[in-house]
């Protein structure tokens, strides 16, 4: 989402990997659902992932949330959720 903004100011983008949370979510539960039907809304997700909602969504609560969501789902130990 930043690319887009700093692409056309300065002319690169930033190098950083994109990670999204929630491909590795879908990743983690297509298993157990087997119509293969799985809600990939962020709040859907902070449910199911029990991760705390932090309230009116901003920049700074929804890159604190999807970072919780993402060390979820990559907690050593879960398969699935």
């Amino acid at each position: 989402m930043i690319n887009k903004y700093i692409k056309p100011m300065l002319g690169i983008t930033l190098p950083n990997e994109k990670i999204e949370v929630s491909e590795i979510y879908f990743d983690k539960t297509i298993s157990l659902i087997p119509q293969g039907n799985i809600d990939l809304r962020f709040d859907t997700i902070l449910k199911k992932c029990g991760v705390p909602d932090m309230g009116a969504h901003n920049a700074v609560n929804d890159a604190i949330m999807t970072a919780m969501i993402f060390l979820k789902l990559n907690a050593k130990g879960t398969k699935s959720l």
